[in-house]
């Protein structure tokens, strides 16, 4: 019964491993998405002057640099605070 009762801990292991790692994903996929929609609509609510004073490239390249920066440490963030 010893050897049920260690396989029965580690089958749960497993499984709560599995959902955690969904919930994480999923948490990170609607946080980013969100984080997104936001600057992007930042970008279009803004006034005519910001697009003439500065070159469409250099928004561009700002506005994927952010999000690339946004996507690659948001989940290593959050992992790192749901380990404490």
């Amino acid at each position: 019964w010893v050897y049920g009762a260690y396989a029965a801990l580690a089958i749960g292991t497993v499984v709560v491993s599995f959902l955690r790692a969904n919930l994480f994903f999923m948490a990170t996929l609607k946080a980013s998405s969100t984080l997104c929609n936001k600057a992007s609509l930042g970008v279009i609510n803004s006034p005519l002057s910001f697009f003439t004073a500065n070159p469409l490239g250099r928004i561009l390249n700002r506005f994927s640099s952010d999000l690339s920066q946004m996507d690659e440490q948001l989940a290593v963030s959050l992992f790192d605070t749901l380990q404490i």
